[in-house]
């Protein structure tokens, strides 16, 4: 079986820029640099034919690349832990990009990993780069404090040129994120 999740990676020196703000606190583990990424959409384990058949569609989707900015920061509070994110400035072309993606995943035939939560609507494409998760120990005013620390967070914009299908291994030292396919995006016509 195939950990699978189509991606936009983040280049390295914005990823270690973005990492520098995360708090070091107790409970706070930081992302690992060279797996900061932003979803697109998460299969979930899937046997090795469905990958296969994943990996061959979404070799059709075709958009141009286009700019993309980090703009904003916040958090997630779930049960088991909390996620401390960058956001990204609204962008019609990633939006086309995420939709192109579930086309080809859908036309593929392969069903994301269920999760209760899933099964009563689709979730809604929250674009964001995941910067660090928080055992529940870690309170909320350690949480509220990064927010707002973070508040007018932006950075430069970078050229988006090809998303990736990568294949995540679960260790117990973290995951471990390998490029299975890149898909080159086309000329942005600039």
């Amino acid at each position: 079986m195939a950990r699978l999740f189509v991606a936009i990676e983040i280049p390295p020196a914005l990823a270690d820029a973005l990492l520098a703000r995360v708090p070091r606190a107790a409970g706070v583990r930081p992302a690992a640099a060279h797996q900061i990424h932003l979803t697109l959409h998460f299969l979930g384990e899937q046997d090795e034919m469905a990958a296969v058949r994943v990996e061959q569609a979404l070799g059709a989707v075709s958009c141009a690349s286009f700019p993309l900015a980090v703009q904003e920061a916040g958090y997630f509070r779930g049960r088991r832990a909390s996620v401390l994110w960058a956001g990204v400035a609204s962008s019609p072309a990633l939006d086309d990009l995420h939709a192109s993606v579930e086309r080809a995943v859908a036309a593929s035939g392969s069903e994301p990993e269920e999760n209760t939560a899933m099964r009563h609507s689709p979730p809604r494409f929250q674009p964001h780069i995941t910067l660090a998760r928080c055992t529940p120990a870690v309170p909320d005013a350690v949480l509220q404090s990064w927010r707002v620390s973070q508040t007018g967070l932006a950075c430069a914009p970078w050229l988006v040129e090809r998303f990736i299908l990568y294949q995540s291994h679960l260790h117990p030292s973290g995951a471990q994120h390998l490029c299975r396919r890149a898909y080159a995006l086309g000329a942005s016509g600039r």
